[in-house]
Parts: C-alpha cells; structure tokens; sequence
C-alpha cells in the first residue's frame, strides 16, 4: 500500500460507515465471525444511521490509491461509553489489508485534534481487554475509568484535573462561594445560603487540601470546577455558574469516583443539594436517607438526601 491521505468523510461517502461499523466489531480468537447483518442491530445501527445530522458527528477516513482503508467517527449516543451529552462516543476501524501500517494510530490521533480544536472537552469509547487497540489508546492518553470485566470504558480528557495545592484554596473558594451567591438563592431562603457559603470557608477547604482530597479542573490556566472526597464520601462538587452545562461536573465527578474504585471502594456516598440533585440522579447515585438539621435555633430547618452508586 502506499502512504495514504488522512481527510474528512465526505457527504457522498457516509454509507460506508455502515461498513465500517461492522469491521470495528471486534471478534476474539476462536470465536466465530458474525454475519454482516449484526449491524442491522439497534445497539450498533446508532453509530451510523443519519450520520452527520447531530452535535458530536465527526468522521476522519484514510485514503489509499483512491479508496478508504480506514475511518474514526465519533458520536453523542447512549452507547455503552456513554459519559454525559457532552461527550462523544469514539469507533475506529480499518480494513484487513491495511492493518499494521500505522493507520490506526494516525486517525486516532489526527481525530483527537480535531474534536479538541471544535471545543469538545472529553472523548470515550468502549473496547474489549483483549483487543490489542487498548495499548493504542493508552499511549493516545485514554484512561481506563471502568472495567466490566471483558470490556473496559476509557476516556480522554482535555481539560487538566489536578490535586489542589494549597495555594489554590483561595480561587477554590471564590468559585465555590460565587456559584453558591448565584445559584442556591433560587432554591433557599438566606439563612440556608449563609450556611452554606460557612460549611465551604477557605479554611474547611485548606483543611481538606492538606488530606490530598481536593480536585481542580483547569480551563487553560484557571479553575472552573473542583470537588473533594474523604473517603468513599464526596463533597464540595461545584462548577462555576459561566461553565455549567459543559460536562465539567461530570469530569470531576468521573475521576473522584476513578479514585474510589481504584482503593476498592465499592459504593461512593454524597449530601446533595436542590440545585445538583438532577446532575447526581443522571449520574447513577440514588437517595438512601432523607435528613434536616436547624441552623439558627429559630426554627428554621435545612432538608437534604444522601444519594449513593455502586462503583
């Protein structure tokens, strides 16, 4: 083969990805072929079916000697890689007779620049321990966040997550007490918010850095989430209110609940408040208990729920 051209799948060109669907369907020695119809399936006719007509539809092919050797696409599907609406689902495939010629690692890597020059913050894909491509995603920055016993899921993030140091405990908390001032107003009356912005001071969050439990992540140079565990409990999960809805919060919480599984912690437990109960409930936790506690002796009750997950 000669050297071959990495470029954008053209409109005309989408049917094959029904094609390639079926070559990233990985097969483990011995087992037996499945026919080409397995792609008719729901669970896979997802990765291709109306390509290119939704957020997170991107596809790279390789071209050699006037025909495609291999392609990567991603999508935002509810898939098994699903992380959140925000990050897409990766497939790469490429043709018998092209393997083994640095094809695959092209794509992937030429596809992962791509998706972080259009503003994704994070990819996933599912893949089985055996196939040999585990080793490609690592070495392309994949971390595993799930093992399911063949199958792992991994994720690459681009958007750093660091243990905080102490010197981040004063723009850790500035982001934490804005979001509170924003946020939790609509949901609380001021006694509650005051409370709030007491249980998450600087010191409480030095406290907590001093442990090693505090989580940062950086958009370029600055802060715009964070979160901290104690144990298997996690608290203090809060993204700033101008990035919200741009799967943050998930990556935090992906790489505190990394963290607990990666102990031996088989369930992870947090308090929840109004405004993230939604977020935790789309992440899996569940409410277990039901408390209140007085604030100011007047009376004046604060309600919460503990939710937990099985890690």
């Amino acid at each position: 083969m000669r050297d071959f051209i990495i470029r954008r799948l053209n409109k005309s060109e989408v049917s094959l990805l029904k094609e390639f669907t079926y070559l990233a369907v990985y097969v483990p020695q011995g087992v037996i072929i499945p026919p080409k119809s397995i792609v008719e399936l729901p669970e896979l006719r997802v990765y291709y079916q109306d390509f290119g007509k939704q957020a997170g539809d991107v596809c790279l092919v390789a071209e050699a000697d006037n025909k495609i050797v291999g392609a990567v696409w991603t999508r935002i599907v509810n898939d098994f890689a699903h992380i959140d609406d925000n990050t897409p689902s990766l497939a790469i495939a490429v043709a018998k007779e092209s393997k083994g010629k640095g094809v695959g690692t092209r794509l992937l890597n030429k596809m992962l620049d791509v998706l972080k020059d259009e503003g994704f913050l994070s990819v996933s894909l599912s893949v089985q321990k055996e196939n040999y491509a585990v080793k490609m995603y690592k070495r392309a920055g994949f971390e595993v966040i799930k093992d399911n016993g063949e199958e792992l899921i991994m994720l690459k993030t681009y958007n750093v997550i660091l243990t905080a140091d102490i010197e981040d405990a004063e723009h850790i908390c500035s982001l934490v007490q804005n979001t509170i001032q924003k946020v939790y107003p609509r949901y609380y009356a001021k006694e509650a918010v005051d409370f709030f912005c007491k249980l998450h001071s600087v010191e409480a969050i030095i406290k907590d850095i001093e442990q090693g439990s505090v989580k940062i992540l950086l958009k370029g140079d600055k802060i715009v989430a964070t979160g901290s565990r104690t144990g298997n409990h996690i608290t203090r999960v809060f993204v700033a209110p101008e990035e919200q809805g741009r799967g943050f919060g998930s990556l935090i919480m992906n790489k505190l609940e990394s963290e607990l599984a990666e102990e031996g912690f088989h369930i992870a437990h947090l308090e929840t408040s109004l405004p993230a109960k939604d977020f935790y409930e789309r992440a899996g936790y569940i409410v277990v208990q039901r408390e209140e506690i007085e604030l100011d002796g007047k009376n004046n009750v604060l309600k919460y729920e503990v939710m937990e997950k099985t890690l």
